[in-house]
Parts: structure tokens; C-alpha cells; sequence
């Protein structure tokens, strides 16, 4: 597969800088010693994207366009937005002049496509999550943009455009996930963006995150509020500002549904409406432990991975606009990161949820079956899917999104074609070697650890082909020792490193062993660094400062860095 076209570089695609030679002064600060960059010296610099596209990457959203169904639309978490008109087979990247890169979706107005509407912010609670600010609109099939404001919303879930009206759309903004604020909630514009009014507000720390409307009736809107905060020590998922909302005059009044769905806080919502039987609307819904369920008897309820009470979250339906709901099964998988639900344009049975493993239902939600199945690890269609778009005309059509890019189905999921000729993968960290031409190292999210040359000999460039895979996992930090290639410091989460000889094709697990009774810790991404001056020199960061002189096969420490708190103790949403 060849990889992507040079002229296109965005945010987290490997590049590389080249000054080109140019005859006259030495640079301001060659000049003097100490002298600042300036913005002549930044202006000689120039981007040269290096790949990898072969992973794919995380995609938010996608939009096909109803007339011309070769061209699609993907947002990205943080790659900003592409652009095919021929199924995938070529894209152009349409926000490399802007200055976000972050999206939630992106939304093409049913009644003339040509209008794209955008919303920056990824709305997946992750640490790694990127914010944006507010929302663009295209009137030219994304060729030109303009903002129209919403700064505050930080991260966009979803938007509406009305079906009649390009100019009348609504905006499900959560807000900033690090602080409470009130630009959060729904938003309505009338005048095509120049002006929005709050349609639905909780609180400062609520925001909403999905929206759904009757496509024969868009008057009748649905929304899920969302109430959540991260800090760095910690994330809580949840609260009484969560909840499923309806507006039969296109959002100027709003009521809560409640009857049938847990009652008590709630976590994240994800919901549809049948575009054939309106009347059924699918929701999936987050419910938190019970209090005395978690290690600390006694202690509240809570929201988070592995903290939601079984006998309440799940999938539910109602089949009379939202007044009942009836709980059809437990499926809601990890719903912080996911609760994307999806209804079959033509049969209300016929039901999708993306996620971890992503599954379908063909009995309005009471059994499931997956449908990107993986027959071992890494092999098959990738995990953690986020988006979906459904073929009108044959159910069997249809195309998954999500941290491993983007697929295409034509036999109901049994199969895919994976499109991964754009490179929108997220890097954590990289690292080169001294090799001629040096090879550059990267750690990817969700999408493991790779390394790829800066250059080659082909005409075509530097290809998906070029790119090998050294580590497994979410990447991390990647550190070349002063000796070469041959010690590779390769990690993955939470401190894990393995030492790889990326020669001769081995690896070997690498790390302090705690001594009984004491546990060390680490962070998601826990750094790592290789000496410049001395072989076999190597630091890993955790609580303590661990350093190896032989390579990592042992480790020194120093006193505790950290002071002795539980996190769990602490704060997270007042």
C-alpha cells in the first residue's frame, strides 16, 4: 500500500524539518550566543510528512454524502478533517490552515451537502483527549471554513442540521473536561451560526454529548446530558446532571425522561431514533456502582472503567417517543470511551453499538452478535470503534470508524476493506537513531510502536511498507541507546518497557522489580530516557527515579518522588 503524498502534513503524522540552503547572513541566532529563534529561521523550515498511514488512527465521526456516496468525510481526533470523492482511494486533508486539529463531528446539512458543519473537540474522556474551540461551517464542501464561535465548548459531541433548513442546526457542546465553565450544553443557531442561544443547560458541570431528532418531525429532538471531570490524578464519569431529554418544539423547551431508566446519577448516554419508526428511540446508559461495591466499604457510589453497576447499565428502548423504557440487555461497553448506538435506516430491529468489540443486534437490542471480529490479537478488524455511517439501500453496506481507522463493509461485517492510506495516527513520543539515513521511532496510541526511515532510495518515497512494528499496546516513549539499534528502549502503558533489538527481530521485558511489600507506579505514559554519552545508561521515571547502567536488565533507585497520597481520597467534580 503506498503510503501518503509528501504534501500533506498534519498534526500527529510523523514529520521530519529540512532547512533548504539559502546564501546570505547566518541566522539570527548563529549571531549571537543564546539568540532567540525568530520567525525568519521558523520561515526557511519546512514539513515533510513520513508516514505511518499503515495503522489508520483514531476517527470521531464520518459523513457520506447522500448524492454522491464516493465521497466521505472523516474527523479526526486530533488529524483534523479528510476528504475522498472516490470511496477512499485518494483524500485530501481540508484543515491544515486552521488552527484546531481536534473534532468530534462532522455533519453535512441533508437539504444541501455542499454545507459542512464541524464540531473541534474529540468527545472521549480519555487523558489524551484534545480540545478544540467551537464549530466551523464550509458552504463549499469543506474548500473554505469560517468559525461561528462556541470557543467555550472545548469538546463538540454531536451536531443537527435541520433537513429543510441548512441555517437551523443544534450543537451538544460538553465543555471543558479538565474545569467546570457554562458554555456547555445544547445550542440552537437560526441564522446559520451567526448567533446561538442556550437551548438546554444543567449546570457547570454538565454538559451533553449526544443528539438525536425525528427526521420526519425535527421539532422533536432528544438529548443526553453528560456529567464528568478529569484531573490529572483522576476521572469521574458521572452525576445527577446525566440524563435523557425531549423537546417537541425544536428546543425551547425541554423535559427529562425518567420513567424506566435508572434512577439515581448517571454516567455517559449515548441514543438514536429510528429513521423508519420514530417512535423508537435506543439509548445506552451508564449507571454507577452501588455504594459499599468498591474496595473502601462504604464509600459512594463512583463512575469509571470498571466502576458501573451491571444491574443497571445497559441497553434500553422505548417504543412510544421516550415516556417508557424498557432495559432489553446489559451491552454498554465501557461507556466513557464509547455509548455509540445506531439504529438500521430501514428496520428498527436492526441495531449497532460501537465499542470495545463492536456488535449488532437484530432483535431491538436483546441479543447481540459481533461483527469486526479479531481471531487473535491484532488480527482482523482493529478494536475501539467510535463511529458508523449505514447504507439506505442495503443493509449489508455500511462503513466502522474508530482508534484503528477506518473500515468498509459490504456483508453485514463478516468482512472489511481497511482504508489506511492517510495518516492520521496519534504519537505519544518518538525518538531517532544515528544511522544514515537515521530511523525514526514513534509510540502510537492504541496503534502500538513502529519504526520507519526518514528517507529512501524509491522514487515513491517512503512507503506503509517501510514502517515495522517493534511493541505492542498503546506506544509510549521510544529511546534509542548511545550504542544503536540494537537496544531499543520500546514502551507500552503504565511503565511497561521491553529492550528490542530491531536487527535482529527480538525483544526482552525490561523494569525494577519492587521488593516485597511495596508497590512501584507509574504513569500512562511513563518517560524513558537513553544516554547520549554512555552505552547501556538508561532512566525510567515512576514514583521513584529507576536507572540501569547494564542495558535494563537491573536498576538503581532513588528516594520516593511522589507524596504518599491516595488519589482516590481526593476531589475530582465539588
Amino acid at each position: 500500500m503506498r503510503g501518503p503524498r509528501p504534501r500533506h502534513t498534519l498534526g500527529f503524522a510523523l514529520f521530519f524539518l529540512t532547512v533548504p540552503w539559502v546564501a546570505g547572513p547566518a541566522p539570527a541566532h548563529a549571531q549571537g550566543e543564546g539568540a532567540a529563534i525568530t520567525a525568519t529561521d521558523l520561515a526557511a523550515v519546512h514539513a515533510r510528512q513520513i508516514g505511518p498511514a499503515v495503522t489508520g488512527g483514531r476517527i470521531t465521526d464520518l459523513a457520506i454524502h447522500p448524492d454522491h456516496r464516493s465521497t466521505i468525510y472523516v474527523a479526526t481526533a486530533s488529524g483534523g478533517i479528510w476528504k475522498s470523492v472516490n470511496r477512499g482511494h485518494s483524500w485530501t486533508p481540508l484543515f491544515d490552515d486552521q488552527p484546531v486539529a481536534a473534532f468530534g463531528d462532522v455533519t453535512l446539512a441533508p437539504s444541501d451537502p455542499e454545507i459542512v458543519y464541524a464540531g473541534t473537540g474529540e468527545q472521549n474522556n480519555r487523558n489524551s483527549t484534545s480540545w478544540g474551540n467551537g464549530v466551523y461551517r464550509s458552504d463549499d464542501g469543506g474548500a473554505t471554513w469560517r468559525h461561528l464561535g462556541l470557543e467555550g465548548t472545548r469538546h463538540v459531541g454531536r451536531i443537527l442540521v435541520h433537513p429543510d433548513d441548512p441555517d437551523v442546526a443544534w450543537v451538544a457542546g460538553l465543555g471543558n473536561l479538565w474545569a467546570p465553565n457554562e458554555e456547555r450544553g445544547v445550542f440552537r443557531t437560526r441564522d446559520g451560526g451567526l448567533s446561538w442561544e442556550k437551548a438546554l443547560y444543567v449546570d457547570e458541570h454538565t454538559g451533553a454529548v449526544d443528539l438525536a431528532y425525528d427526521q420526519t418531525n425535527p421539532d422533536v429532538l432528544y438529548a443526553a446530558t453528560y456529567q464528568r471531570e478529569r484531573k490529572a490524578w483522576g476521572f469521574n464519569g458521572g452525576g445527577p446532571g446525566s440524563g435523557i431529554w425531549k423537546s417537541t418544539d425544536g428546543g425551547s423547551t425541554w423535559i427529562e425522561l425518567t420513567n424506566g431508566l435508572p434512577a439515581g446519577d448517571k454516567g455517559r448516554i449515548g441514543i438514536a431514533v429510528s429513521p423508519s419508526h420514530p417512535n423508537v428511540v435506543m439509548a445506552l446508559v451508564e449507571a454507577p456502582t452501588a455504594p459499599g461495591d468498591t474496595p473502601e466499604e462504604g464509600r459512594p457510589g463512583a463512575f469509571g472503567p470498571m466502576r458501573r453497576d451491571p444491574g443497571a447499565t445497559g441497553t434500553y428502548r422505548s417504543e412510544d417517543g421516550g415516556a417508557t423504557w424498557q432495559k432489553m440487555s446489559d451491552e454498554n461497553g465501557r461507556p466513557m470511551y464509547y455509548s455509540h448506538i445506531f439504529i438500521d435506516p430501514n428496520d428498527p430491529e436492526l441495531v449497532y453499538s460501537a465499542s470495545t468489540n463492536s456488535v449488532k443486534s437484530e432483535d431491538g437490542g436483546r441479543t447481540w452478535t459481533t461483527i469486526a471480529a479479531q481471531p487473535s490479537y491484532d488480527v482482523g478488524v482493529h478494536l475501539d470503534m467510535h463511529a458508523m455511517w449505514f447504507d439506505p439501500d442495503d443493509r449489508d453496506h455500511f462503513y466502522l470508524a474508530g482508534d484503528g481507522g477506518l473500515h468498509e463493509t459490504f456483508d453485514g461485517g463478516s468482512s472489511y476493506r481497511k482504508i489506511n492510506n492517510f495518516a492520521i495516527g496519534q504519537f505519544y513520543a518518538i525518538g531517532v537513531d544515528q544511522r544514515d539515513p537515521y530511523w525514526v521511532y514513534g509510540g502510537m496510541q492504541d496503534n502500538h510502536s513502529w519504526m520507519g526511515p526518514s528517507e529512501t532510495r524509491r522514487y515513491d518515497g517512503i512507503l506503509n511498507d517501510d514502517w515495522q512494528q517493534t511493541g505492542f499496546s498503546d506506544g509510549m516513549y521510544q529511546q534509542v541507546d548511545k550504542g544503536g539499534p540494537r537496544n531499543v528502549y520500546v514502551a507500552a502503558t503504565s511503565g511497561s518497557y521491553n529492550r528490542v533489538d530491531v536487527l535482529a527481530g527480538t525483544k526482552r521485558p525490561i523494569g525494577p522489580v519492587a521488593p516485597a511489600g511495596e508497590r512501584y507506579r507509574f504513569d500512562w505514559t511513563s518517560p524513558g530516557l537513553a544516554s547520549m554519552h554512555t552505552e547501556g545508561l538508561f532512566y525510567l521515571g515512576g514514583n521513584r527515579l529507576f536507572i540501569s547502567r547494564d542495558f535494563g536488565e537491573t536498576f538503581e533507585r532513588t528516594e520516593p518522588l511522589d507524596r504518599d497520597i491516595d488519589r482516590d481520597s481526593r476531589e475530582v467534580m465539588g
